[in-house]
């Protein structure tokens, strides 16, 4: 694992679109709801039923994964990231480098500067924001985001790159993506 300093809020606007251009390409946002056993101040009991052990919390995510170190060596020297290297030998004989986001506060900082680039994962960077602005103790807007995130990311339609994200915009399925992209 390589580690990078401080994350710089001064780049250059093209920095800040590769950046979007790879994160809508290769990249992952989410926000993860995670199991606990015990309670901390950021912990909420699932469910009503009092009897149920367990506990829940919320956090946001970015990843960006590619088996090409240098890009994911500029990724994390933009984002100040530290680079990650897995071996995926069930479908990859080749390591997967990536760079992982989780801090609020970088994301607070970051997500501004590339969403106006984003097309692709946009919807779902703009509830990533919405949750790491919220203030602590929002535990129904958490859980709200969270919601809304996990349909997005499950959703089997995507927006037409170039289409504004509003209500009514034409969608397209994946699967019609692909077979237009391989000349079927």
């Amino acid at each position: 694992m390589e580690t990078q300093g401080e994350f710089r809020e001064t780049l250059p606007d093209t920095d800040w679109a590769w950046l979007a251009g790879f994160i809508d390409g290769e990249g992952h946002l989410a926000i993860r709801r995670q199991y606990a056993e015990k309670k901390t101040p950021q912990h909420r009991r699932r469910g009503e039923n009092k009897e149920v052990d367990g506990w829940f919390f919320y956090s946001p995510r970015l990843s960006i994964c590619n088996n090409y170190r240098p890009a994911i060596q500029i990724a994390a020297g933009l984002l100040q990231g530290n680079v990650h290297k897995r071996t995926m030998t069930h479908y990859i004989n080749r390591p997967i480098h990536s760079v992982e986001i989780t801090a609020r506060q970088r994301l607070v900082k970051m997500l501004p500067r590339v969403l106006p680039y984003l097309i692709v994962k946009r919807e779902i960077a703009e509830l990533v924001y919405q949750f790491v602005c919220l203030p602590r103790g929002s535990d129904s807007q958490k859980e709200a985001l969270w919601k809304r995130a996990a349909t997005l990311s499950q959703a089997e339609y995507v927006r037409l790159p170039g289409v504004s994200p509003t209500p009514g915009t034409q969608k397209v399925r994946r699967s019609d993506l692909s077979e237009s992209d391989n000349g079927h």
